[in-house]
């Protein structure tokens, strides 16, 4: 994903984005990839070469308050449907109608939201981990602790107190080289023992914890991404759940009419059965409840978070001969 394929645009709101585009070449279609937290465009480095090669245009953007797109500090900026505005704003300057659309994490809740507000602009979507999330006018973060463990034995959403709290920036940037190796671990169970219950994230990082480093990130790039968030902050990331945690969202999607939930493009799903957050149970709950197009689910064996990077071939593969389906 070479510097010179990078472009900025200013969407309807005043936001500008940084995005890495190819065009397609006659006949292909283009690729919309969305990231989620803590990643940046190059993320995708694997598919875009993958999928480049092959002819398909692609778009991918930093998503806001993420590297060279513009870090707004209201909280209220991140809610979802002015970030799926801002994505149909950076497919109207490139001269796009139609694209298939693939999310990550954050990023699948983005998809979620265009299908909602812009479904004719979307020829298919995947969504890898996390499913689709219909629009709720209420989110009790308290109650989804009470939930989870009551129905799973376990909380899931512990760090969000943390991540969405006053002092979680500071804290975070005081040691990036922590913070990345709790967020690219070596396997789920680091996330099980220091992400997913209430406190754990915060004293990881107060004690100075440093995880194994993973295999599917190389020192260099390991480095790379400690630098990019020593240059950028951390603060727009974590406008994403400040957003959620402290009401925007909820106001936000209340706003949307229940005729929306439901959409009929075609999906893939990639599961990913050791994430110890985004239950695959609970993304096929999803799909049979609002998808009712044809939904093509691929379990990637033994992943976790970072499907694009700990099974890239497979995953690159695995697109390929849905979106030739298509």
């Amino acid at each position: 994903m070479e510097s010179a394929a990078f472009r900025r645009s200013h969407t309807s709101r005043g936001i500008v984005y940084a995005y890495f585009y190819v065009p397609a070449s006659q006949g292909h279609q283009t690729l919309l990839f969305l990231h989620g937290f803590p990643a940046f465009a190059r993320i995708w480095h694997k598919q875009a070469s993958f999928f480049r090669e092959r002819g398909y245009g692609i778009v991918i953007p930093d998503m806001l308050g993420y590297g060279g797109t513009d870090k707004p500090s209201d909280p209220e900026a991140y809610v979802g449907t002015k970030v799926a505005k801002d994505i149909t704003d950076i497919m109207d300057s490139l001269g796009l109608q139609k694209v298939v659309a693939i999310g990550h994490d954050w990023g699948c809740r983005v998809l979620s939201r265009l299908i909602n507000l812009s479904p004719q602009r979307f020829e298919a979507f995947a969504f890898l981990g996390a499913g689709y999330q219909a629009p709720r006018g209420h989110f009790d973060l308290a109650a989804t602790h009470t939930w989870t463990q009551q129905n799973l034995g376990r909380v899931l959403y512990g760090h969000w107190d943390f991540l969405a709290s006053p002092e979680a920036q500071a804290l975070i940037e005081k040691d990036l080289p922590g913070f990345a190796s709790l967020m690219y671990p070596a396997h789920p169970g680091v996330t099980l023992q220091h992400v997913c219950p209430l406190g754990a994230m915060k004293q990881f990082l107060e004690e100075g914890h440093i995880a194994t480093p993973p295999p599917y990130l190389t020192a260099t790039e390991r480095n790379r991404l400690v630098q990019q968030f020593q240059t950028h902050g951390v603060a727009g990331p974590l406008n994403w759940y400040k957003a959620m945690v402290h009401g925007h969202v909820a106001q936000d999607e209340s706003s949307l009419p229940m005729t929306s939930f439901h959409f009929g493009q075609p999906v893939f799903y990639g599961a990913c059965p050791a994430h110890p957050i985004y239950l695959p149970r609970f993304a096929r709950d999803g799909f049979r409840a609002f998808a009712a197009g044809p939904l093509t689910v691929h379990e990637f064996e033994d992943a976790a978070d970072w499907v694009m990077l700990t099974h890239a071939d497979e995953l690159n593969e695995a697109l390929l001969a849905w979106v030739e389906d298509l």
